[in-house]
């Protein structure tokens, strides 16, 4: 029901993939956008009769770097894969070599032609079954970052699943190595409005927290993380319930957690 209507007012006459941000966008659809791009990355082009697939501007050829044509030629503008395939339903080899490149040749050749019944569709490539999995996309976003499975980070990550603290700690810890945590900059980089000052906030925490967690004893770790949930819980609750929480008892309540 939602996906229609957002189909019904976003895009009536398009494609999630090709739909703009639109004039005057709720919040969901908004953050929805937002996350897009990271799709689009990874979703492909499954041709069927090809008639609806963009020679040009959409992800078809079978290559995990660039999965566009890298050729040019004025027949590409609003023409179609279809444009290519034979009535048997098979590829025009010598409409093809005389219009692209060696590597979109490759490229297209291998492609092996489906059912001209069957109607185009998309699919994840990240995933061998071709469906989305939020893990897949996770995997893939670090990738990108150059953040995903190096032997440092796995490192990392076993040391902090392997500390004995409460779970709600280990997870705030997580996101602040993850970068999400909803701290106000965050908010506004989600074009949420409010004010883009942080109290308490430094670009360069999750750097000191990743070196401490992985040069600190265990013990030492358990006592970093707890900390770090105890101030963040202090902090939260300034502004929201007009609670003042001294350094002593911080301590106090952190200490307390662990023993329990």
């Amino acid at each position: 029901m939602v996906s229609k209507l957002f189909k019904a007012r976003y895009y009536p006459k398009g494609n999630f993939l090709a739909a703009a941000t639109g004039n005057n966008p709720s919040y969901v659809w908004r953050s929805i956008c937002e996350a897009k791009p990271l799709l689009i990355s990874g979703v492909r082009c499954l041709v069927g009769s090809g008639e609806s697939i963009s020679i040009k501007n959409q992800p078809w050829l079978y290559d995990a770097a660039n999965p566009y044509i890298t050729s040019d030629s004025p027949t590409f503008e609003n023409n179609t894969v279809a444009s290519f395939i034979c009535n048997s339903h098979e590829w025009d080899e010598e409409i093809i070599k005389d219009l692209f490149n060696e590597r979109d040749q490759r490229c297209i050749l291998r492609i092996a032609l489906v059912n001209h019944r069957e109607v185009d569709s998309v699919y994840w490539s990240k995933e061998n079954s071709g469906v989305y999995f939020v893990k897949s996309a996770y995997k893939m976003l670090q990738d990108q970052k150059g953040r995903w499975r190096t032997e440092d980070a796995s490192s990392l990550w076993c040391k902090l699943w392997k500390i004995k603290a409460p779970p709600k700690a280990l997870n705030l810890v997580w996101r602040a190595l993850e970068g999400c945590l909803p701290i106000m900059t965050m908010l506004v980089h989600k074009h949420v409005p409010v004010l883009s000052t942080c109290p308490a906030q430094s670009s360069e925490f999750a750097g000191w927290l990743e070196k401490v967690l992985e040069n600190s004893s265990p013990n030492n770790r358990a006592m970093v993380v707890m900390l770090c949930w105890v101030i963040w819980r202090a902090r939260n609750d300034k502004p929201l319930n007009y609670k003042q929480s001294s350094m002593n008892n911080v301590l106090v309540l952190a200490k307390q957690y662990l023993v329990k």
